[in-house]
């Protein structure tokens, strides 16, 4: 018997790696919304430091992340901020990074 194996959309194997290495952060954001897309996730958060959107975008070429963070403003889409080269492990903590931590000054 043939068994049907479906392959995992980007999408959600961004969500699988981001809940098996942040999920606490994640809830620390308040995540919600979550929308797959055709090259990532895109997400709601309410972090200490960002009020808005997270586009996270698979680069296949390079097997790496890249995160967006960005307000959609009179139906515009404007990028805040943009990290790119961004490994799935260290994916939680660069979000987090943009999220909610606050910057530290001197």
């Amino acid at each position: 018997m043939n068994k049907l194996q479906v392959k995992p959309t980007i999408a959600q194997v961004i969500l699988q790696q981001l809940t098996a290495t942040a999920s606490r952060k994640m809830m620390c954001w308040g995540v919600r919304d979550f929308i797959g897309m055709p090259s990532g996730l895109l997400f709601r958060v309410s972090g200490l430091k960002h009020r808005g959107h997270v586009y996270v975008i698979f680069d296949e070429a390079t097997d790496t992340y890249k995160v967006q963070i960005a307000k959609i403003h009179k139906r515009e889409w404007k990028v805040l901020q943009e990290v790119t080269d961004i490994h799935w492990d260290t994916l939680g903590d660069v979000i987090d990074g943009l999220v909610e931590q606050p910057s530290v000054t001197k």
